[in-house]
């Protein structure tokens, strides 16, 4: 039995930034705010999982997942455009 792979919103995002950042069409003004948007939409589903919603705990979980590889590719972006300067 195949499986299909399935794609959550976090996911689209970081390849959407991924690719807008190789492009050179994201600032990292740009980045810091969408990294900082993404994470107050995770506060609704913290709060959630501190109720007890494990799902709410999977959510959270992969926004921090997010947040890691958006912060990776902010410092990427900063040291590129330091040493091009």
């Amino acid at each position: 039995m195949a499986t299909s792979a399935i794609i959550s919103p976090y996911d689209v995002v970081n390849i959407l930034l991924v690719i807008r950042l190789r492009q050179g069409f994201m600032s990292v003004e740009a980045m810091v705010q969408g990294m900082i948007d993404d994470l107050t939409e995770s506060l609704g589903d913290a709060a959630k999982h501190d109720g007890g919603n494990s799902a709410a705990g999977t959510r959270v979980r992969k926004a921090m997942q997010s947040a890691k590889a958006t912060a990776q590719a902010v410092r990427s972006q900063v040291q590129n455009d330091k040493n091009s300067r």
